[in-house]
C-alpha cells in the first residue's frame, strides 16, 4: 500500500534483527550489505513475519558454500513447516568480500539481486503485508541494512554540513558499459570537491568550482572501480584534505579549497554530466511564457531543438508525463495531453536511466506497461486499515463517469462513482447481486481533461476519499470482513497512469 515516506536506513547495525514499521511494500527494496565470515558454510538471510525465532519466514534466501561449491538456496517457512526449496546454482556472493544483496519487493514476487547480477524471481507464498522484520545471519558482518524506494536518489541533504572526522560512505556497481562516475560535495555557490572517474581515460580527476568557475586540474592514472564489479567509497573529511577509501583501500587525497565546510550541504553521485541523452524533455517558463522544449545530447553535444508552443505542466501544481516507447519514437504526453512524437537519435537499447531535476519534488516514478480501462488488479493479502490505494488519471473530456470499485469474492465492498452529467457522486455496496441503499452528493470532484489524484484511505470505521489532497468523501463500512477485499477496479472514460494497490 501506498507510503513514500516509509524508509529505513541503518550504517553498521548493531542487531540482526531489523524491523520495518508498517510492513513490506510493493516497489520498495531491502538492501543488504556486508562481508561474510571466512568460515562460514551456511548463512541466511530471511524476510519475517515477526522477530520470534519461530515466526514464518516470507523469504529466506541461503548462500551455501559447503563441499568446495557455492550456490544459493531459497524458501519460505510457515505454519512450522518449510516448503520446497527453489535454488540457483552458483553465488556471486564470495567469502571475506563485500556483497550487497538487494530484494525488490514487486506484486507477483521478489526480484532478488546480489552484486548487481540478478538471481531469482521468488514468487510470494505469504502475503508482503504480513511480512515486517529483515533478520540477517551472525555470519554476516553487516556494513549497512536498508528499506528504501526503488529509485535511489542521486542526492542527499548533508545535515548540519561537513566538518573534520565525518565520513560519507557510497556503495554501488558501475555499469558494465559505464564511461564515468561522478561524486560532488557541493554548496550553494559551486562544488567543494569533485571526484570524477572517466573509464575510457583510465584517469581520476579532482577538481572545485566557485561561482561556475573551475580551478585547475588533479589528475592521477588508474581508476579503483572496475566496470560490473561492487564498490564501497568512503570520503573522510579532515581538517586539511578530504581521503578518498575504495574498497578499503585509500585511493586519493584532496586538499581543502573550500574551507567552509559547515556550508556543504548536498553529496551529489552519479555518471558525469557528459553522458548521452536520449531524451531531454525542458520545460521553460522564462519571460512570463512557457513552452517545453526537446533534445538530445551526444558524443558532448547537443543536437537540434525541437519544441511545442505551451506547456500543460503549470509551476506547484500536480503532473504526470507520461513517455511511451514505440519502435520509431518516444510518444510524450504531459497530463493526459499529447504533446510530441521524437524520434529516436538513439538505440532504445542503450538507455538505462531516468534523470530528474532537483526542482520537481517526486510523488512518483515508474516504468510499466500501459494501462487500459477497464483496469483490474489484485490486492494481495486484502485490506487492513491504514492502507492506502493511490490513483493517477485524466477524464476524457467527454467523460460520463469515473467508477473505482473494491471487490470481494462475492459482490462489492465499495462503489465509488462520479456521473459527470448529474453532477454527482454515488457511494453503495453489494452483496450477492443486491445492492444496497445509495449514498449520493452532489458535485464531482473531478475536471474533465484535467490531472487528479486519488487517494481512497481504509480505516477501522470507514473508507475515506481524497482527491487532490483535499478529502471529498468518507464511507462506513457495510461490509467489514476487509481482509476478503482482493481485488481493485477502475471504469469510465479516463487515462489511467498509474495505480499504486
Amino acid at each position: 500500500m501506498a507510503n513514500s515516506e516509509q524508509q529505513l536506513a541503518i550504517y553498521k547495525p548493531t542487531t540482526a534483527i531489523t524491523s520495518i514499521k508498517g510492513g513490506l511494500q510493493e516497489g520498495k527494496r531491502v538492501i543488504i550489505i556486508g562481508r561474510i565470515l571466512p568460515d562460514a558454510d551456511r548463512l541466511h538471510v530471511n524476510l519475517q513475519c515477526g522477530s520470534d525465532s519461530k515466526a514464518d519466514v516470507a523469504l529466506h534466501i541461503n548462500p551455501r558454500y559447503e563441499k568446495g561449491s557455492a550456490h544459493v538456496v531459497y524458501n519460505t517457512y510457515q505454519n512450522g513447516t518449510w516448503g520446497s526449496e527453489q535454488s540457483t546454482p552458483d553465488s556471486p556472493i564470495v567469502k571475506d568480500k563485500l556483497f550487497a544483496i538487494e530484494i525488490l519487493v514487486t506484486k507477483e514476487a521478489y526480484k532478488i539481486s546480489a552484486n548487481g547480477k540478478h538471481l531469482k524471481d521468488y514468487e510470494h507464498r505469504i502475503p508482503i503485508t504480513q511480512v515486517n522484520t529483515i533478520s540477517v545471519d551472525q555470519n554476516i558482518k553487516l556494513e549497512f541494512i536498508g528499506y528504501q524506494n526503488s529509485v535511489p536518489p542521486n542526492k542527499k541533504e548533508v545535515i548540519n554540513g561537513l566538518k573534520p572526522d565525518k565520513n560519507i560512505v557510497i556503495y554501488g556497481i558501475p555499469n558494465p558499459d559505464c564511461k564515468s562516475i561522478a561524486i560532488n560535495l557541493r554548496h550553494r555557490y559551486g562544488v567543494a570537491f569533485h571526484y570524477l572517474c572517466r573509464f575510457e581515460e583510465n584517469a581520476v580527476i579532482r577538481n572545485t568550482n566557485e561561482n561556475g568557475i573551475w580551478g585547475p586540474e588533479e589528475k592521477t592514472e588508474g581508476i579503483p572501480f572496475i566496470q560490473g564489479q561492487f564498490f564501497q567509497v568512503k570520503i573522510s573529511c579532515k581538517a586539511e584534505q578530504y581521503d578518498v577509501s575504495v574498497n578499503g583501500q585509500q585511493a586519493h587525497t584532496y586538499k581543502h579549497r573550500f574551507t567552509k565546510l559547515e556550508e556543504i550541504d548536498v553529496v551529489e553521485c552519479g555518471s558525469d554530466s557528459d553522458s548521452d541523452v536520449a531524451l531531454h524533455i525542458n520545460p521553460c517558463y522564462e519571460k512570463g511564457s512557457a513552452h517545453v522544449v526537446y533534445n538530445t545530447y551526444q558524443n558532448g553535444t547537443w543536437g537540434s531543438k525541437q519544441s511545442t508552443p505551451d506547456s500543460p505542466i503549470v509551476k506547484d501544481k500536480l503532473f504526470a508525463i507520461e513517455i511511451l516507447v514505440t519502435k520509431e519514437a518516444y510518444k510524450i504526453s504531459a497530463n493526459g495531453k499529447h504533446v510530441m512524437d521524437y524520434e529516436h537519435r538513439i538505440p532504445i537499447t542503450r538507455v538505462n536511466t531516468i534523470s530528474v531535476d532537483q526542482n520537481i519534488k517526486l510523488e512518483f516514478i515508474g516504468y510499466q506497461n500501459s494501462l487500459v480501462v477497464p483496469y483490474k488488479t489484485l490486492i494481495n493479502g486484502g485490506l487492513h486499515p491504514g492502507n492506502n490505494i493511490l490513483i493517477y488519471g485524466v477524464p476524457n473530456t467527454d467523460s460520463k463517469r469515473v467508477e473505482f470499485n473494491l471487490r470481494h469474492r462475492y459482490g462489492i465492498a465499495f462503489h465509488y462513482v462520479s456521473h459527470f452529467d448529474e453532477n454527482v457522486v454515488v457511494c453503495n455496496t453489494s452483496e450477492n447481486g443486491k445492492w444496497g441503499a445509495e449514498e449520493r452528493s452532489g458535485g464531482v470532484p473531478f475536471i474533465k481533461g484535467q490531472l487528479f489524484q486519488v487517494k481512497i484511505s481504509c480505516s477501522r470505521e470507514h473508507y475515506a476519499v481524497f482527491v487532490n489532497g483535499q478529502q471529498a468523501h468518507t464511507y462506513k463500512h457495510r461490509f467489514t470482513k476487509l481482509d476478503d477485499i482482493d481485488v481493485f477496479e477502475v471504469y469510465g472514460q479516463l487515462q489511467l497512469i498509474f495505480v499504486h494497490v
